[in-house]
């Protein structure tokens, strides 16, 4: 009985470690991404960038991660996430570096596609490795506080950019985090290359996974919840991206201020929509019937509500709270959603599925987020402009809602 116990122990420390790597991994990346939204009005002062010059410049990175996330995936399932994703992180590292010292708009655009190429990997191959390794009755647990890292970069990324770029420069802020990348890389080769789920799939399975065979990705429920989760993060990422900009435009707020507020609200509330998000998603989809689905669809329709609240609004700490119950919101059907699309493929397909997932998200939501709110806004203004991303997300929830329809279960047979 020794030797099960010890088994047992042991593969639970490999998926605590890899929570703890990789949760690092999906915070330094986030840090990165945010930062280069906060500092825009810096880079416009530099350059004389138009807002759809800035936006330009995120969504160029996101068509880095477009382009190479599906490959990335397919390539994992093939020869072992780690190998993939060790040297991704680590070219990922340099061109993040790299972007510090940029002569040109034109030079930085291309670095940040570089970082954008590198970057694709990360979280899907993350939520692959993960999804193999967490424990089936904590997976929504596991995959929430590696969500919340996300959400938690994303506002330290905005305070930290806000304070660097204000008082040291702009090219100081792409430093720390390639830095910090270059550490994450050596972290990488602490864990184990193979997983024991891996070691149990059948032979026959994996030769099987090959480009021919992604029709499965069109099974439902994946196309519904890959469309409505892409919809929900055109909405975030909008919002993310340009509230701090719009709180000094609309506030007269600094921007070390905006980036302070917008920061501190995503941290907060992520950590509590996210982590309530994976509990309710653990403890009652047994009981009740296609409860991720409803989770979801409740947390989007409610951001679009709260969004349009928050815009309207005149006075700054209305709007803020608005936004803040909007935050929580968004981040309320991230792990629900990430099981779903788990459940709903066999172990050796799971790297190329959340790289489909991610893909759609990066197409549909992600890549044109930014770079449309800000062409919206030089016609029509910033105010104006966001509210169109969250008449998205309300859509996006629907979407879920139908999906659940004749769905009796989350996992599909193949």
């Amino acid at each position: 009985m020794d030797r099960p116990t010890s088994n047992t122990n042991l593969h639970r420390k490999h998926a605590i470690l890899a929570l703890l790597i990789l949760s690092s991994l999906n915070l330094i990346n986030q840090i990165d991404r945010r930062a280069l939204v906060t500092i825009f009005p810096l880079l416009k002062l530099e350059w004389g960038l138009s807002d759809a010059q800035l936006g330009l410049a995120v969504s160029l990175f996101t068509v880095g991660r477009t382009l190479i996330t599906l490959p990335a995936g397919w390539l994992a399932d093939r020869k072992g996430v780690l190998k993939i994703l060790q040297p991704m992180v680590f070219l990922w590292s340099l061109f993040t570096i790299a972007s510090a010292w940029a002569g040109n708009f034109l030079t930085f655009l291309a670095l940040r596609l570089g970082v954008g190429l590198m970057d694709g990997a990360n979280g899907p191959l993350d939520l692959a490795y993960l999804g193999k390794v967490s424990p089936h009755k904590k997976r929504g647990i596991f995959l929430a506080i590696y969500s919340i890292a996300l959400y938690i970069g994303s506002g330290l990324g905005i305070i930290y950019a806000g304070a660097v770029g204000e008082n040291f420069g702009w090219r100081w802020v792409f430093i720390i985090p390639g830095i910090l990348g270059l550490i994450a890389t050596g972290a990488l080769f602490l864990l184990p290359g193979k997983s024991r789920h891996e070691k149990k799939e059948p032979k026959e399975s994996s030769e099987k996974n090959h480009l021919s065979e992604l029709t499965f990705l069109m099974r439902k429920p994946l196309p519904g919840v890959f469309i409505g989760g892409s919809l929900g993060v055109f909405a975030s990422t909008a919002l993310v991206s340009w509230l701090p900009t719009y709180l000094t435009r609309q506030y007269d707020l600094t921007l070390t201020r905006a980036g302070l507020i917008t920061g501190g609200m995503i941290i907060l509330a992520s950590i509590f929509g996210t982590l309530l998000g994976g509990f309710l998603s653990d403890h009652f989809s047994v009981t009740i019937k296609n409860f991720r689905y409803r989770i979801a669809f409740v947390g989007l329709l409610a951001a679009m509500v709260f969004g349009f609240i928050g815009l309207l609004s005149t006075e700054i700490e209305i709007s803020i709270g608005f936004f803040f119950l909007a935050s929580i919101s968004f981040t309320l059907p991230v792990s629900p959603l990430l099981v779903l699309v788990q459940e709903a493929v066999s172990k050796d397909r799971l790297a190329t599925t959340q790289a489909a997932f991610g893909l759609t998200t990066q197409i549909l939501g992600a890549a044109p987020a930014t770079g449309l709110v800000g062409i919206l806004s030089d016609q029509i203004g910033l105010q104006q402009a966001l509210l169109f991303p969250f008449l998205a997300v309300g859509i996006g929830g629907i979407i879920i809602l139908l999906t659940s329809a004749g769905t009796s279960h989350p996992a599909i047979k193949l």
